[in-house]
């Protein structure tokens, strides 16, 4: 072999050279692939709302203990918190493809939203309750009605998710880096 020999007419030898690429061609195989992703929208476009209502009401349950000794404002943190808790499982075992800790999730959601729920809608209509020493009839509040009204629209949320955004799948075409 010589230097005058064209390439093409050298010996196949083992080399660490990486092989001659084309720049500028684009195959069959340079097409922008269409993955399938599950969910009929992004799970973060209705979580995350659903997570900011839970703390809206529970702020607003905090505003009602923190102005009325009927309830603890640690009890308040720990309830709503716990909410949050569950959904933040659901969306990871959504994300995740675990369909028993997502039943889990959803189960323990719904039940502590319901709870939840009920307890600031009675605790806001009309009642007696104890003041100096006696019973005193009060009307009804409205930051416990608006924190159950919060948490409802919350459980509602994540409902719609689980039942019908959070079902089938859709189209992401992956970016193509090449521009012609």
């Amino acid at each position: 072999m010589s230097f005058s020999d064209p390439p093409e007419s050298a010996p196949e030898t083992r080399t660490t050279e990486a092989p001659r690429v084309v720049l500028g061609e684009r195959g069959e195989a340079a097409r922008p692939e269409v993955r399938l992703l599950p969910g009929r929208i992004k799970a973060s476009r209705l979580l995350y709302p659903a997570y900011l209502l839970v703390w809206v009401g529970a702020g607003l349950a905090s505003l009602f203990a923190w102005a009325r000794a009927e309830w603890h404002p640690l009890m308040v943190f720990v309830g709503w918190g716990a909410l949050f808790c569950w959904y933040w499982v659901y969306g990871v075992a959504y994300r995740y493809r675990r369909s028993l800790m997502k039943v889990m999730a959803v189960g323990m959601s719904v039940l502590m939203g319901l709870v939840l729920i009920w307890v600031s809608l009675t605790r806001a209509a009309p009642m007696r309750v104890p003041q100096g020493g006696e019973l005193v009839e009060r009307g009804a509040l409205v930051l416990p009605g608006a924190a159950g009204v919060a948490t409802a629209l919350s459980l509602a949320v994540v409902l719609a998710h689980l039942l019908y955004f959070g079902r089938g799948y859709r189209e992401k075409r992956a970016r193509d880096s090449v521009r012609l």
